[in-house]
């Protein structure tokens, strides 16, 4: 059920995570001094204070369905509606490697925590250019056994609304021949990037795995259709849900 969020809960809410989050980075400044193990652990901390955070203030939570696979050597594709599910991540995949726009290891601090993780910067519209340097990062995630966690549009898509899949995960599949799981949502009608937030339950729904060894085109093609489709029908049931 979606339960719009009273005003006084959204400003608390946005008052205490911006707050927790300049205590965060300056944790997170000390400890990149230090070792892996330590940043990882205050990136585990700040993930789940900030969902702490989300559910006792917006009253929002979320579920997965599905048969979520074996993690490891996989690729996941995240549709992406909200900034919801970007700290979701690490509650549901275990210490992923995530594809991120380069431009962000310009950010004090931020930037550090990423290159410290091991994370995979990708230049967006640089073609070709871009991609020697995000095939070799990836190949050394999924030899460590590590899994992959990308948005294959690269933005934010409001629900409805429909934009191009990048070639990027196209290559890493190729590249890397390893299964790509479709990951589903219904982010977009709790958390709009524009608007009232509401409280309630996000659906994370993965489907199922697909398997190495088909062309770049037809991995993709077949990423879309299923992706945007079960999107679309947890979207549809968010509604009637909220309408009920």
């Amino acid at each position: 059920m979606i339960r719009p969020t009273p005003l006084w809960r959204s400003v608390a809410f946005t008052l205490a995570f911006y707050g927790f989050t300049g205590i965060a980075c300056l944790v997170l400044g000390l400890v990149l001094l230090t070792t892996r193990r330590a940043t990882f652990a205050v990136a585990t901390w700040y993930v789940h204070t900030a969902h702490w955070l989300e559910r006792k203030l917006l009253r929002l939570d979320f579920r997965v369905i599905g048969a979520k696979p074996p993690q490891g050597s996989a690729i996941y594709a995240f549709k992406h509606e909200s900034s919801f599910e970007t700290l979701k991540l690490w509650h549901l995949l275990s210490d992923p490697a995530i594809v991120f726009k380069v431009e962000l290891l310009r950010l004090p601090i931020f930037g550090g925590f990423l290159t410290k993780l091991g994370m995979i910067p990708v230049v967006r519209g640089a073609g070709a250019k871009a991609m020697a340097p995000m095939l070799a990062a990836g190949r050394k995630v999924i030899a460590a056994g590590r899994p992959i966690a990308m948005f294959p549009q690269g933005t934010r898509v409001p629900i409805g609304e429909r934009r191009p899949y990048k070639r990027g995960i196209g290559r890493l599949y190729e590249e890397l021949q390893v299964p790509v799981v479709p990951v589903a949502l219904d982010s977009g009608r709790f958390w709009p990037k524009y608007g009232r937030k509401y409280g309630g339950t996000v659906t994370f729904e993965f489907l199922e795995p697909i398997q190495p060894g088909l062309p770049a085109d037809e991995m993709m093609q077949l990423l879309e259709t299923r992706l945007e489709a079960a999107c679309d029908r947890l979207a549809a049931q968010a509604l009637a849900d909220r309408e009920a």
